[in-house]
């Protein structure tokens, strides 16, 4: 029987070359759209799944309540790693992550490779391996938990480094990241040479883990307190079963049995410590703002298209199978059952559906690579690749052919068998009509929202490239050195100095981020005025260098160069000065200062929170408001602190008055490499802006490709609809014109329909619309009028909506209407 299904059912398809044309590639949209969207949101789902027991490594997280930081950080500090380590040895594996990107280089032993390459180095304890068990390509990891000499290297790097030569048994020299806290005598500061023991599968982008080389961190008795301010990435993973709560609690304990005595620094040190999942971080952790929203947005855009396509089927399957009445008609009178039809339905469909997703599949596949690449998302290398993506391709194939399948079974099956032998032709009563011009206006409907959506995230993310935060944000030029070699304050000066050769240089400076204020850093600033004092929560930035605000294009309005380069002077015995401050001129208002004169000088207080009472901070200068930290949220006060004596491992701004050419920024960076010896990294200002906007980006693409798809959907769905409509309506058609009606009239009246579908459409689509953008303008602190703009994205929509209708039925009517009445009439009878 299900043969004999199958035989139908191939018959109908060949039968009727374009209607099945138009359903298959319908369909095969919608359903490339919906796979997008479930590959996209299964690999940001599943990130570091793939680790052996996954569900056991957990990342610390650490809050201290004296910090000024809100919520719980990513990170934990050398003190308490070090204690962790030592009191829980027999109940967790603990490992921290120190990644330093430097200048590679290695030897055989016998001839020295000079030539170096930029990796990413890791330092690792060597519980690490018991944490992670990464799979070995090649060599044995044995030696690296005894011997401190050793390393490993992950497939990709070691490509990267050797190329084709068998990295295991190489020496490797790596240099050592420069640290704040003191060290010990004999730990290695130069250069370490490590021997390669292992080739390691590590380089799923899809991971926290990154690939690189990792080698041993050896462990040293605490020094200083000052090593409480090292903190580093920490996984644990317990030995024997225990839940994140019970291990938590362990930490914790921990914690408070080595708090000092001293009530300020007990307060300092106090810290409460969570742990989080590995497979959560990606979506959980300090720095997946937006992910969870992105997935939500995506998954709703996806449900919709496939609803659209859906829809789009069972329409003009509805319209085929009105001609097949006849035909169910005599199997019921034979004595078909209704789970027969039932079943004849399903294969019929799932013939098309199967067509549809194997054109789906090869869209996706094709598209794949250069989506991951556009969007900046690292995604499954394919469909079938995972087994768990293809099982879920299975089941949205046979759930789709069930849903277009059920609707037409019921509803034929259902209808009166003599009535229609009786009639000797299909009819269609005012129900399937009704059902099928609904399916259209549920298109239109998404069509239209889609449409305003995509319209409305365009225009706010140009409004977000013309808003002003307070510094330059074009013509920036960025530069660090990854080589991990200290850059001298001597080659800073020259630096400086042959950079000022440059046509339309403006200043070049250090920086401690690549955004001002891009670590968003709350801090209290307190003045006293009168002896009164007045305290002023503030967002603060460090700045590195007295000409950062005029590399950065922030307008000093009180002080110069000159104050702002006495607060880097260090004092007569030759230390270094107190953290100085620049106020923001909202800052030095609130602070009581009456202008930005009469707070240059002036003494303030920072640092409250680790327990400073002095104020022994001056104000060097007063700029500009800057908007610091993230641009959706509204400004706060700012101020800038004064970073000094951090080396030259900073990031650089170069300003020009111009936007920098290619060879510009060659001919920059061939001045860097001669001065330092090393090449830098470059990039520019607004790259690092359009960061911030990562997300929005990429749903505007989506919205862009899902309302196309949308729209083209519904242009094949009224072409289906009107080419049956015009041939049901041949002959009211051919009367019409033989009692003198013209052919706009003829064409007029055929679009009315489709013209009412589309307007009662858009009326639902405005308002629900209007709605979902005004509501994701919320996380805007400043966004476009919707009053202004909202109407003119629905008429935008609408006029969309009634050229794609006009121009698809127009065709048919046409072509129907330069047929001569005689012959239709005659055909008729």
């Amino acid at each position: 029987m299900f043969v004999h299904y199958l035989q139908v059912a191939v018959r109908h398809l060949l039968k009727h070359p374009l209607n099945s044309v138009i359903k298959i590639l319908g369909l095969a949209l919608g359903l490339a759209g919906a796979l997008l969207v479930m590959i996209v949101n299964y690999s940001e789902l599943t990130w570091d799944s793939f680790w052996p027991e996954a569900e056991q490594i957990y990342l610390v997280r650490g809050k201290t309540e004296a910090s000024n930081l809100k919520g719980f950080q990513d990170s934990v500090s050398e003190v308490d790693c070090y204690n962790f380590r030592t009191a829980l040895a027999g109940k967790l594996w603990f490992s921290e992550i120190r990644p330093f990107s430097a200048a590679v280089s290695w030897t055989d032993g016998a001839v020295e490779q000079t030539q170096s390459q930029q990796l990413l180095t890791l330092q690792v304890a060597a519980d690490f391996i018991e944490i992670f068990q990464p799979k070995i390509i090649a060599g044995d990891l044995g030696a690296f938990v005894s011997d401190p000499n050793t390393a490993f290297i992950t497939k990709k790097a070691a490509e990267k480094l050797f190329g084709k030569t068998n990295p295991v048994g190489m020496l490797v020299t790596i240099p050592q990241r420069p640290t704040f806290s003191p060290q010990h005598d004999n730990v290695p500061t130069s250069p370490v040479q490590a021997r390669i023991i292992a080739v390691v599968d590590m380089d799923n982008p899809r991971s926290q883990i990154p690939g690189g080389i990792y080698y041993p961190k050896l462990e040293y008795p605490l020094l200083s307190q000052n090593e409480y301010f090292e903190s580093w990435e920490v996984y644990a993973k317990p030995k024997e079963e225990l839940d994140r709560e019970s291990i938590a609690a362990l930490l914790n304990q921990v914690v408070a049995s080595n708090l000092p005595e001293v009530p300020e620094a007990r307060r300092l040190r106090e810290t409460v410590y969570q742990l989080m999942p590995i497979t959560e971080r990606h979506l959980h952790d300090g720095g997946s703002a937006g992910n969870q929203q992105r997935i939500l947005i995506l998954g709703v855009l996806g449900l919709l298209i496939l609803v659209v396509a859906l829809s789009n089927f069972i329409n003009l399957g509805l319209a085929g199978h009105v001609a097949r009445q006849k035909e169910v008609a005599l199997r019921r009178v034979h004595g078909a059952a209704k789970t027969q039809l039932l079943w004849q339905y399903w294969v019929d469909s799932l013939i098309y559906v199967s067509i549809a997703c194997l054109l789906a599949l090869m869209m996706c596949e094709s598209l794949l690579p250069k989506l991951s690449a556009d969007l900046q998302l690292p995604l499954v290398d394919g469909v079938l690749v995972d087994p768990q993506l293809a099982g879920a391709v299975v089941i949205l194939m046979l759930l789709a052919s069930c849903v277009v399948a059920l609707y037409p079974a019921i509803y034929f099956s259902k209808q009166n068998a003599a009535t229609i032998l009786r009639a000797n032709r299909s009819t269609e009563n005012h129900i399937s009509i009704f059902v099928r011009k609904t399916l259209l206006n549920i298109q239109f409907v998404a069509a239209s929202g889609l449409i305003i959506g995509l319209a409305s995230i365009y225009l706010q993310l140009k409004f977000i490239d013309n808003y002003k935060p307070g510094y330059k944000t074009k013509d920036i030029v960025m530069l660090v050195d990854q080589s991990g070699s200290q850059i001298t304050p001597g080659q800073l000066d020259v630096l400086g100095d042959r950079l000022k050769q440059l046509p339309g240089y403006i200043a070049a400076s250090s920086s401690v981020t690549p955004l001002p204020g891009q670590n968003e850093r709350p801090e209290e600033v307190t003045s006293q005025i009168d002896d009164q004092q007045i305290t002023v929560n503030t967002n603060a930035e460090w700045f590195a260098s007295p000409d950062y605000f005029a590399a950065m294009g922030i307008p000093i309005l009180a002080g110069n160069r000159e104050t702002l380069a006495a607060g880097f002077e260090l004092t007569a015995e030759g230390a270094r000065p107190a953290t100085q401050v620049v106020l923001c001129r909202t800052t030095a208002q609130q602070l009581g200062f009456k202008s930005p004169e009469d707070a240059l000088g002036q003494r303030v207080q920072i640092f409250k929170w680790i327990g400073a009472n002095d104020m022994d901070s001056r104000v060097r200068a007063v700029v500009d408001d800057v908007h610091l930290g993230s641009h959706k949220l509204a400004p706060k006060p700012c101020m800038f602190l004064s970073l000094s004596g951090v080396g030259g491992n900073l990031i650089h701004a170069v300003n020009l008055d111009h936007p920098a050419t290619e060879a510009e920024i060659a001919h920059i960076k061939a001045i860097w490499q001669e001065i330092t010896g090393a090449k830098p990294h470059h990039w520019l200002l607004a790259g690092s802006l359009a960061d911030q906007y990562r997300h929005e980006r990429n749903i505007e693409w989506f919205l862009m490709l899902f309302a196309l798809v949308a729209l083209v959907i519904g242009i094949l769905g009224v072409y289906g609809m009107t080419a049956l409509s015009t041939q049901k309506r041949a002959r009211e058609i051919a009367l019409r014109k033989l009692h003198g009606a013209s052919a706009w009239q003829i064409l007029g009246h055929i679009n009315r329909d489709m013209t009412r579908i589309v307007l009662v459409a858009n009326l639902i689509a405005w308002p629900v619309a209007g709605y979902l953008v005004n509501r994701w303008l919320e996380n805007f602190y400043q966004h476009f009028s919707l009053a202004i703009w909202l109407p003119q994205f629905c008429a935008l929509a609408l006029a969309l909506g009634l050229f794609s209708v006009w121009f698809t039925a127009s065709l048919h009517s046409v072509a129907q209407g330069r047929i001569r009445p005689a012959d239709v009439l005659r055909d008729a009878n």
